[in-house]
């Protein structure tokens, strides 16, 4: 994984509360806002102004287990009306605010985020997916994942609930022609079942 992607992450991470500017974070950073968009394309699913978007709202899922108070909460992350905060929050989560803090407080979860390490790992994440898609082989196949996995393991993630798959986010670098001059960018593949798509694991599959 790229050194200057995670560096902006963590500045992300660290300041997810504030006004975040590209600008601001290639000045903290030491590298250029080009630099950095580039490097989005290539380690993200989503441009870097969309990322923060996402994450802000990943980070104020995670504050409902808390007790804390929804209008609070929006404020927080830059939401001045529930009105805001409310439709933003169902575009990622596809359930309301309350929808999801009442499903965090029924379900105890044991849920986590972990990288493909060893072929076994790949083979269950893909035996998964073929419940998720059926229908394409190709996809699926041990034979086309093993290459990428020997070259890339970091782009392979996965999501468990205690000791079950649910979720899972497969990245592939695809080159660029050389006359791009380019590193190539990563296209994602995913799935999850439909049960945890309220629970915010899937966004944090994609936002890790």
């Amino acid at each position: 994984m790229s050194a200057v992607y995670q560096k902006v992450v963590q500045y992300i991470d660290t300041h997810i509360k504030e006004d975040i500017t590209i600008e601001e974070i290639a000045d903290t950073i030491g590298y250029s806002v080009s630099n950095i968009y580039k490097v989005f394309k290539v380690y993200s699913p989503y441009p870097i102004m969309e990322y923060i978007r996402r994450k802000k709202l990943y980070f104020a899922a995670n504050e409902m287990y808390s007790g804390k108070k929804l209008y609070n909460i929006a404020l927080d992350y830059g939401y001045e009306t529930p009105a805001g905060f409310y439709k933003a929050f169902k575009s990622i989560f596809g359930c309301s605010p309350k929808e999801y803090k009442n499903n965090i407080m029924k379900e105890v979860t044991n849920m986590y985020i972990d990288n493909v390490k060893t072929i076994e790992e790949l083979g269950a994440v893909l035996e998964f997916a073929k419940t998720i898609y059926p229908e394409h082989e190709n996809f699926v196949s041990d034979k086309f994942w093993i290459p990428h996995f020997n070259m890339n393991p970091e782009l392979l993630l996965y999501a468990k609930d205690g000791d079950k798959i649910c979720a899972f986010a497969l990245g592939i670098i695809d080159p660029l022609p050389a006359s791009k001059g380019e590193s190539g960018y990563v296209t994602i593949n995913e799935g999850v079942l439909e049960t945890y798509k309220p629970t915010g694991i899937f966004e944090a599959l994609l936002l890790n």
